[in-house]
């Protein structure tokens, strides 16, 4: 992130307007005084604005938001990825359930999309969890990071639910027989390509149909390869719900609370 994002996320016209005239009148004055003819530097009035605005902000970590640029991460050399996502017809009560394994050269390995019955947006998560561990199983894709937009996932996983403990059974046993493989959780945009199978599949009328993909369907191909090409899409995120992301293994929440930090011993 460049210093000038940082900047115009920090400060608003507002806020810079009262050092931009007092630095104007005061290079003047010097100007005057020396007989010189020197230019305003801006970035001096932009340092004096934001260390005023640091030292005055009184908003609080609950308010606090720290700017984010969300991306797909490719996983580690010799590595695969499984991405994971669902839609819920609460009308229906069923979601599509879509995901996509790439392989640490960002290469599409395998997708798939399926159709099934589910009570709650919760438990079409676990269902499409299982679905892409068996698909990652069954091919042999390990090792594996699983990336997934569900927070309720990765804590129940943990701690436990006794409405789905038979799917958190299943589930566990499937990442045991892996090597227990971390699942991380990432933003609904650096999940968009899992995100897009599982919509396109709420809209199908065969229920339990698992259909694997072996090259990414022309309609999302644009989105493919920009994950491939690291595109971004910039969010501004709370900073405790951001800290809380970061600990599920958001990297992007991680990296966007890296910056921040740093930024603020930079000035």
């Amino acid at each position: 992130m460049s210093p000038t994002t940082n900047v115009n996320i920090l400060l608003t016209w507002r806020d810079l307007f009262p050092f931009v005239i007092w630095n104007l009148w005061m290079n003047r004055n010097r100007n005057n005084q020396n007989s010189t003819n020197r230019v305003m530097s801006s970035m001096t009035a932009i340092n004096h604005a934001v260390e005023y605005k640091l030292m005055t902000d009184r908003e609080s970590n609950h308010t606090k938001k720290i700017p984010i640029h969300i991306r797909w991460h490719k996983p580690p050399a010799g590595w695969y990825k499984l991405n994971i996502d669902v839609s819920f017809n609460v009308n229906k009560v069923c979601c599509g359930m879509g995901g996509v394994v790439r392989n640490c050269k960002d290469d599409w390995v395998v997708g798939y999309q399926d159709y099934s019955r589910a009570i709650s947006p919760l438990h079409a998560e676990f269902l499409a969890l299982r679905q892409g561990l068996q698909v990652v199983m069954q091919m042999n894709l390990t090792p594996v990071e699983v990336e997934i937009d569900s927070t309720g996932v990765i804590k129940y996983l943990k701690n436990g639910c006794p409405t789905y403990d038979a799917l958190i059974y299943n589930c566990s046993l499937l990442l045991s027989g892996m090597g227990k493989p971390g699942i991380m959780h990432n933003f609904r945009e650096g999940n968009k390509v899992a995100h897009l199978l599982a919509k396109k599949e709420i809209n199908q009328s065969n229920m339990n149909h698992l259909v694997y993909l072996a090259v990414p369907p022309p309609l999302f191909e644009t989105k493919v390869w920009a994950d491939k090409d690291g595109d971004s899409s910039l969010k501004l995120v709370v900073d405790n719900a951001c800290r809380m992301l970061a600990e599920l293994g958001n990297r992007n929440a991680l990296e966007g609370i890296t910056v921040a930090c740093n930024s603020m011993e930079q000035l």
